[in-house]
């Protein structure tokens, strides 16, 4: 795609339109996931979750964009099981400079918050606020609700009628509450009240029944680098080996972030202290201590 400037004769860069029209890197990631979520709404993948890391992660620095009857288009490059791998989606996004709705919802010792197009989650057990990462869409609603046996859960609606799913009790013992995309299959919603959403056609659906029909993320297959092994099977349970000490635990799915998946693991006393991403294409692990006083940072190789 080619810009001319009719006025000067000459052709303008991608780059002198980002700056014209104030167009940034976090932008580009939010619209990316927007894009998906719409092309993916109706569909259902067994890894429609990694083709949606994919497509945040693996984002061109460089997408072209296009004014048309006054409205921004940007072509996005949207992950896709089929031919080569993507597939250019047009989308418009809208350009909002002030988020008027706000919206609370508690339950229990937890009290969710929507404000300025952001979500906060305040945990009264340890008298924290934290922030909910990994969110790219616009919302008019958040709903805190205990889905199955006694755990709670957060949910987003979006503007567009999707419903987006925070684990807030994975989140919490690693201070790390993510966004875990929204539940694809369910879309047109209106409303979230009492642990179900409620449709365009005034249909109930159970919040519960969505969640389990979910993609579960594998990260299956043995990590390398310098000095140690990791080793993970299909349900999640690790062993890490190096050259002195050795320990096995659970990893846990608490969301996706824009570079990656996050997991909560157990650290070498059983307790769960840590986090780590991981990237799309499985590329590599990294492994991240949450602790000032002892950072680790490992970085894992896929063999």
């Amino acid at each position: 795609m080619y810009h001319f400037d009719s006025k000067t004769k000459k052709r303008v860069s991608n780059k002198k339109l980002y700056k014209k029209y104030k167009i940034s890197q976090k932008d580009m990631k939010v619209w990316a996931a927007q894009a998906f979520d719409q092309e993916y709404a109706n569909e259902y993948y067994d890894n429609v979750k990694e083709l949606r890391a994919q497509t945040i992660g693996l984002l061109p620095s460089n997408l072209d964009v296009f004014y048309h009857k006054g409205k921004l288009n940007v072509l996005i490059p949207v992950a896709t099981n089929f031919g080569s791998g993507t597939k250019m989606v047009l989308y418009r996004p809208s350009r909002k400079k002030s988020y008027k709705i706000e919206d609370s919802s508690t339950f229990d010792q937890m009290t969710m918050t929507l404000k300025n197009n952001k979500l906060s989650l305040y945990y009264s057990g340890t008298d924290k606020t934290y922030e909910v990462h990994g969110c790219f869409n616009e919302y008019k609603q958040v709903h805190v609700y205990e889905i199955g046996p006694g755990v709670t859960y957060g949910f987003a609606l979006t503007t567009n009628g999707l419903v987006e799913v925070i684990a807030i009790e994975d989140g919490l013992p690693i201070e790390r509450v993510c966004s875990q995309g929204p539940l694809y299959g369910l879309d047109k919603v209106k409303s979230l009240r009492s642990g179900q959403a409620l449709t365009e056609k005034d249909q109930l659906i159970d919040l519960f029944d969505a969640l389990r029909n979910q993609p579960f993320k594998s990260l299956e297959g043995t990590y390398t680098n310098e000095s140690v092994t990791l080793q993970i099977d299909e349900n999640g349970l690790y062993a890490m080996q190096d050259q002195e000490n050795s320990h096995s635990g659970l990893l846990f799915s608490v969301g996706m972030e824009e570079d990656g998946f996050v997991y909560g693991y157990d650290d070498y006393n059983q307790q769960v202290l840590s986090y780590c991403k991981v990237m799309p294409l499985y590329e590599k692990l990294e492994i991240k201590n949450l602790f000032d006083h002892d950072k680790l940072e490992l970085e894992y190789q896929y063999e």
